[in-house]
């Protein structure tokens, strides 16, 4: 747990957080609450953007997370669990790199952390993917081709790619900010294939790749603007 604090610490930018917005008293709607600490990874879905987050402890009534993004109190989010149930709540407070939601309706934690998302493809737990529209490259043992990046999660990634490459083809993904990764293609059909990471992308790293894209995107848009140097 200590590590994930200086690990979230690492990640904090002017831009992704910011000081303590203010903590909603909720004492009376806490006392006599049992809390279920978990420590997974999930997807946190706004009216502005979705990405993961880190899942730190969950009551029939709400939850804390970690993440690399800021929200605003009062904001209503979804949360999507890598069991396939979601949750709608609103963010009721923000610290740092943590933040509180409240769900809208109360939920059976023992229900929404029940596994339900499996992956007969993998043989495992499908991890949360974010939808992400991004150029670049692909290579395989004798070619590199340009590709579109349509979904990534930690684990694997759906590409845009015109060649239908047999099953389990080695290739090295290559994608802005990110380090390229080795992997499988382990589908490919109708223009469309599907990779799985030889060794998933760390948290971390995760966090550190979206928020490099954040700041490039951010950044863009000020160059565009009336003023800007564009």
């Amino acid at each position: 747990m200590a590590e994930m604090g200086r690990m979230m610490r690492m990640l904090r930018s002017p831009r992704s957080f910011g000081r303590i917005v203010r903590a909603e008293a909720t004492p009376e709607r806490r006392r006599n609450v049992r809390f279920t600490t978990v420590f997974q990874v999930a997807k946190i879905i706004t009216g502005r953007f979705e990405e993961l987050c880190i899942l730190r402890d969950i009551s029939p009534n709400g939850l804390k997370a970690e993440i690399y993004r800021a929200v605003v109190v009062g904001e209503i989010v979804t949360i999507e669990f890598r069991t396939g149930h979601s949750v709608i709540g609103r963010v009721v407070w923000t610290r740092d790199s943590s933040i509180g939601i409240s769900f809208v309706e109360e939920v059976s934690v023992v229900g929404i952390l029940s596994h339900s998302s499996f992956d007969e493809r993998v043989g495992r737990i499908r991890p949360p993917r974010l939808a992400v529209e991004l150029l670049g490259r692909l290579r395989t043992l004798d070619q590199e081709v340009d590709i579109k990046l349509l979904d990534i999660s930690q684990a694997g990634a759906k590409l845009a790619v015109e060649i239908a490459y047999p099953p389990n083809t080695p290739c090295d993904l290559m994608l802005p900010a990110l380090e390229r990764k080795r992997g499988l293609v382990r589908w490919a059909r109708d223009g469309v294939a599907g990779l799985m990471f030889t060794d998933p992308i760390p948290f971390r790293d995760f966090a550190c790749w979206r928020q490099a894209l954040a700041r490039q995107a951010f950044e863009s848009a000020d160059d565009t603007t009336p003023g800007g140097e564009a």
